[in-house]
């Protein structure tokens, strides 16, 4: 654990999954700049950047990511992180809303203009997939990316 794990109470901050036995990373908010490790630029999210919440944080920037403040334009000033705020949903330590992160590596409750609420984050139990074909492939163990769809050819 580090200083962002233990700021962001050692849960993904999406979804609220404990990191104790799972896949976890810090993520960079502002892309192309993995050397910019001041606190208000990372976050906690389940998976690698190939998988789960880091995975969809890289893939849907636009419709998923920079909407809920996981992610910031690369184009916008360095400071942006400090005002740009993050959808928490962690419940079990009272954290679901928009909050604020500072370079000192603390948070606070946003208080600016109402925002929309954040869509639900892919729930780590949605990574397993059935189907209900004779002879399927059995599901992909828990951690290894997003369900799979299976719909007519």
């Amino acid at each position: 654990m580090n200083h962002i794990t233990d700021r962001d109470g050692a849960q993904c901050v999406c979804c609220g999954t404990p990191l104790a036995g799972q896949r976890y990373s810090v993520h960079h908010r502002i892309y192309g700049n993995r050397g910019d490790n001041r606190p208000s630029n990372l976050v906690t999210l389940l998976g690698t950047g190939t998988t789960l919440h880091h995975m969809q944080a890289h893939r849907r920037k636009s419709t998923w990511a920079i909407p809920n403040g996981y992610a910031v334009s690369r184009h916008a000033a360095r400071e942006a992180t400090l005002v740009v705020p993050v959808w928490y949903y962690q419940p079990a330590l009272g954290r679901v809303g928009w909050f604020l992160l500072d370079d000192d590596g603390g948070l606070t409750a946003y208080q600016g203009p109402e925002l929309a609420p954040a869509p639900r984050p892919f729930a780590l139990e949605a990574t397993a997939w059935t189907s209900t074909r004779p002879g399927a492939a059995p599901a992909p163990r828990a951690g290894r990316g997003l369900p799979r769809t299976r719909g007519a050819r």
